[in-house]
């Protein structure tokens, strides 16, 4: 996928952020105290009472400290942020700051980070559409004068995209919540930072699926080179391109006292099997699809098969361990209808080709057979 121009690299750590504005907000409470302030002070003038004189003389003076204390604080705030490459539909979508006091004197208190959505004359951000409830923060208690901290806010990422980032805003009402002081911060020569959100990944029934990757499916009959079934050759040490179900761990438990080894089976059906999944432009539901496909690929893998990924924009060769499929679910992750018009690229090389369409669309899979091949529903193995 190519990189946009302003964009940081997943290879960046925390980008630096200056300050774009500073200012005070008017907020119910400071109004309501101004208002209180204001009927002592009327009620002095009235009444001649010096205990209300003395009452409105702490009420402008806690005003004014509290302006005074909080924009002290927030003038030597710093501010670094950094993001994730990526998460995915159902985990949750990180941000990382590093908040800086460069004041000699001065601490920091209660300090509150938020992710700003839309700023004026800045372009809008899209990380909101990727969350629940469109907030997106967190806080910092207290911060020392010449000291810094790393903090993370969070949120259950809801819908697969690119989330971007932009402004952030650091605001406070300490000490007495009168007044509120606020510092936005825009990323620095307006590098501006993203995370993909992938699409969600469902436990597949492993009986299920290492059927039909044995079949083929063009022609119904039984695939001759995987015999009709899985046969089982024999046992060899574990591989890191080996997932986690291929591990055979009753011998394990032998070997590892032993050697300290895993071992895995090794099956002469699907052993060295070429999966390519694709995605029909005919289907109804392209974010069920997506789930679909990232499903198939990370269960195809853990058969002992190598899988695929073939899409409009970009094809991901087959590879053996769920360790690599990270590049396919960033495809699926940008992936859109749109692309999904312009069709899929002919096959190239050997391979059985797993193609997730619309009812009646002539495709070997439908979303239906999402449902199908659930390991909740069969009752397979997570």
């Amino acid at each position: 996928m190519a990189k946009e121009q302003g964009t940081e690299s997943p290879s960046d750590s925390f980008v630096e952020m200056e300050v774009l504005s500073r200012r005070y907000h008017l907020h119910w409470p400071g109004v309501i105290f101004v208002l209180t302030t204001v009927l002592i002070a009327l009620g002095a003038i009235q009444t001649q009472n010096n205990v209300l004189y003395i009452g409105f003389g702490l009420a402008v003076g806690a005003v004014l400290f509290s302006g005074i204390a909080s924009g002290a604080m927030l003038m030597g705030v710093r501010i670094a942020r950094e993001v994730e490459h990526a998460t995915g539909v159902g985990l949750p979508l990180i941000v990382r700051y590093r908040v800086k006091n460069v004041n000699r004197i001065f601490p920091a208190f209660a300090l509150i980070i938020e992710e700003q959505q839309k700023i004026k004359k800045r372009s809008a951000t899209t990380w909101a559409q990727r969350i629940t409830g469109g907030l997106l923060g967190t806080c910092v208690v207290n911060l020392r004068a010449r000291s810094s901290a790393i903090v993370m806010g969070e949120s259950p990422a809801t819908t697969r995209g690119i989330a971007t980032f932009d402004c952030v805003r650091v605001w406070t009402t300490f000490p007495f919540g009168i007044t509120r002081k606020s510092v936005l911060f825009g990323p620095r020569g307006n590098r501006h930072q993203q995370t993909l959100v992938r699409p969600r990944v469902f436990a597949l029934d492993r009986g299920a699926i290492r059927t039909l990757l044995s079949r083929d499916l063009f022609s119904g009959a039984t695939s001759p080179r995987s015999g009709g079934r899985e046969e089982f050759m024999g046992i060899r040490p574990y591989a890191s391109r080996d997932g986690q179900s291929a591990i055979a761990w009753k011998p394990s438990a032998r070997t590892l006292v032993a050697n300290d080894e895993l071992v895995v089976r090794e099956n002469a059906s699907l052993s060295g099997r070429r999966i390519w999944i694709e995605i029909d432009g005919s289907v109804e539901d392209i974010e069920k699809a997506t789930e679909f496909a990232a499903s198939m690929i990370v269960s195809a893998i853990g058969s002992g098969s190598a899988a695929g990924l073939r899409l409009p924009d970009a094809v991901y060769s087959p590879v053996l361990s769920t360790r690599q499929v990270g590049p396919m679910l960033d495809g699926l992750a940008v992936l859109s209808v749109e692309s999904l018009k312009r069709g899929t690229p002919p096959p190239r090389g050997p391979g059985l080709r797993l193609r997730i369409g619309g009812v009646n669309s002539g495709t070997n899979l439908t979303l239906a057979d999402l449902e199908k091949y659930s390991a909740v529903e069969s009752g397979g193995e997570a």
